[in-house]
């Protein structure tokens, strides 16, 4: 056996990241179709949790709903920290609702 024949035979047997190097270019290959493939799925616009029945109360752009937009929390000390949670919902016809501001919270003082 010449010595060039067995230095070929041991280059075919070797093994990369315990991937034969003959499947190398295959996994890369398979990888780089994983990565292609996940990256088009998550680009695309989720339906996942969408109601099928949802009819939308604005056409073409985003459009907001609160649920509550009044809390009455009675008679509180000023120096009292309270908590409100507002229920926000996007009724447009599935395009993005975005807040670009930090919204305001009016404090009403009663009499």
């Amino acid at each position: 056996m010449s010595r060039s024949s067995h230095k070929s035979r041991l280059h075919r047997s070797q093994k990369v990241l315990g991937i034969p190097a003959k499947a190398l270019p295959w996994a890369i290959g398979g990888l780089a179709l994983v990565l292609v493939v996940s990256l088009i799925l998550l680009s695309l616009p989720s339906v996942a949790g969408v109601d099928p029945n949802f009819i939308p109360k604005v056409t073409g752009a985003p459009g907001l709903e609160v649920t509550q937009a009044f809390y009455d929390l009675g008679d509180r000390p000023f120096d009292v920290p309270v908590k409100v949670t507002y229920n926000l919902q996007n009724v447009g016809d599935h395009q993005p609702l975005r807040i670009l501001q930090t919204p305001q919270v009016q404090v009403l003082e009663g009499c």
